[in-house]
């Protein structure tokens, strides 16, 4: 188990860093500092761009969403766009077009 605490502390030299669990950019609020968050903490760590949740979401649609991510990234996109594109395509399935099971997702980075 990996810690918040112990996020800050660890020295990374990554291009990207996916949080796919639930709530990941939550966390917190310390004063003068704002949010402490694992998300806060891999990009301190030294991750150069970060994908994690804003909310609780759904296991399985958590799944299709990094996997068509996922595919998106072997097909050449950058990190951004990939994520836009495997929401365009969640929208696109009768199954999973409801955003809130999948649309907390976001980018940040370089």
């Amino acid at each position: 188990m990996l810690y918040t605490p112990e996020i800050y502390h660890l020295n990374l030299d990554t291009d990207l860093v996916v949080i796919s669990s639930c709530e990941s950019g939550y966390g917190d609020v310390i004063a003068g500092e704002g949010i402490r968050a694992y998300s806060r903490g891999f990009l301190q760590a030294g991750a150069n761009n970060l994908t994690y949740s804003l909310w609780k979401v759904s296991d399985t649609h958590t799944r299709d969403l990094m996997i068509r991510f996922y595919e998106e990234l072997l097909g050449g996109q950058d990190y951004a766009e990939a994520l836009r594109q495997a929401k365009l395509a969640m929208l696109e399935d009768e199954v999973s077009a409801i955003p809130a099971h999948w649309a907390a997702f976001v980018f940040v980075g370089i």
